[in-house]
């Protein structure tokens, strides 16, 4: 499998620090920051994921790097598809414990989506609000958000986190025969840019993915950025085996 990635996460124009992490073949962002490559998958494996501290909650930049930075660790151990529930189990039971042992940040959480490539498939998962699209013609959604609207609040309350009790993430598993491109990203993003102007800004994609990530950003910053805003562009090429 041969992978091409390029990230981007800033933080909101009407926030004081980004609580979004990204994860990416390793690497964990540090506050706002950018950063694109690639390789040939011949074996072992890759991790890539957004997640987003939940926002106006104590903590979330703490959560979503914990979360980040335990997949990346923990994912060595196990990575079959039962593995892979327990190391996000773990994850979340990790970001829970936190928060219950430093008063300063309980109730600390974090959405997360993420992808776990492997040289002859991928495993797409997912917890919380940030989304996984493929970008095809157009944009299809391959994860629908854990949301729930409260008529009376006339808001919507997240169902799903990392750092909830009855926490219960969604895995797809996939083995490409052909090329795609994966959009993963956190709602500052999705919430804040109608669809067709994500499309639209992707229907072309060239060789260079770190272009098109920091203009994804870029839109979100033209429609005011009210939350920290994270892309990450995956591109997987399916290569035949090694004679």
């Amino acid at each position: 499998m041969k992978i091409q990635y390029a990230a981007v996460t800033r933080t909101g124009l009407v926030r004081d620090h980004n609580e979004d992490a990204i994860l990416a073949d390793g690497w964990v962002s540090h506050r706002d920051t950018a950063l694109a490559g690639e390789r040939d998958l011949t074996d072992g494996f890759a991790l890539f994921g957004v997640f987003d501290g939940l926002g106006g909650h104590a903590g979330g930049e703490i959560a979503s790097h914990v979360a980040a930075g335990s997949l990346a660790q923990n994912a060595l151990l196990d990575r079959t598809t039962a593995g892979l529930i327990d190391t996000l189990q773990e994850t979340n039971q990790l970001v829970a414990a936190i928060g219950e042992l430093i008063p300063a940040v309980r109730g600390l959480g974090t959405t997360g989506v993420g992808v776990l490539v492997e040289p002859a498939r991928y495993v797409l998962f997912h917890s919380g609000d940030s989304l996984a699209f493929r970008i095809a013609e157009g944009l299809d959604l391959l994860t629908e958000p854990h949301r729930t609207e409260d008529p009376v609040a006339q808001r919507e309350f997240l169902t799903q986190a990392f750092g909830s009790p009855g926490h219960d993430p969604v895995l797809r598993e996939h083995e490409p025969n052909e090329p795609l491109t994966l959009l993963l990203c956190s709602d500052g993003l999705h919430d804040y840019v109608e669809h067709p102007m994500i499309a639209a800004e992707l229907a072309d994609l060239g060789a260079d993915l770190a272009g098109p990530a920091h203009a994804l950003t870029d839109l979100a910053y033209a429609n005011g950025a009210p939350d920290n805003v994270s892309v990450l562009l995956l591109r997987l090429t399916p290569t035949a085996p090694a004679a």
